[in-house]
C-alpha cells in the first residue's frame, strides 16, 4: 500500500522502521518526536491491520490550545484596555504594555 492510503494515526513499517502517520505527508518514527516527510509514492506495510489512533497529532493539539489561549487572552486584554481608557479617556503606553505583559503571562499559565 502507498503512504497516502493510510489513515491518520495508523502504524506502518517503511524501510525496516516503524512509523505512525502524523500528517498528510509526514510520519513520526516510533520512539522519536521528530516528523519525517514521506513521499506519496512510498510503499509501506500496514502493521497488524492497525486501526488509526483516535487522538489528533500532537502538533495540531498544541496549535489549537495556543489559538484558544491567544483568543481568550486578547479578549481579556481588550476588556481591560477599555476599562482603563474609560477612566481617563486615554491609555498611557506604559499601562498598555503592562496589560499586554500580564495577559501573555496568563496565556502561558493557561498552556501549562
Amino acid at each position: 500500500m502507498r503512504f497516502p492510503q493510510l489513515a491518520m494515526g495508523q502504524r506502518f513499517r517503511f524501510q525496516g522502521r516503524v512509523f505512525t502517520k502524523s500528517g498528510p505527508l509526514t510520519a513520526r518514527e516510533e520512539g522519536s518526536q521528530n516528523n519525517q516527510l514521506m513521499r506519496k509514492s512510498a510503499e509501506v506495510e500496514l502493521l497488524d491491520n492497525a486501526a488509526p489512533q483516535s487522538e489528533k497529532p500532537q502538533g495540531q493539539l498544541q496549535r489549537q490550545q495556543l489559538e484558544s489561549a491567544m483568543r481568550s487572552g486578547l479578549a481579556r486584554l481588550r476588556q481591560s484596555a477599555e476599562q482603563v481608557a474609560e477612566v481617563d479617556g486615554r491609555m498611557p503606553v506604559e499601562r498598555l504594555l503592562l496589560l499586554v505583559e500580564a495577559e501573555l503571562e496568563s496565556i502561558l499559565k493557561d498552556l501549562s
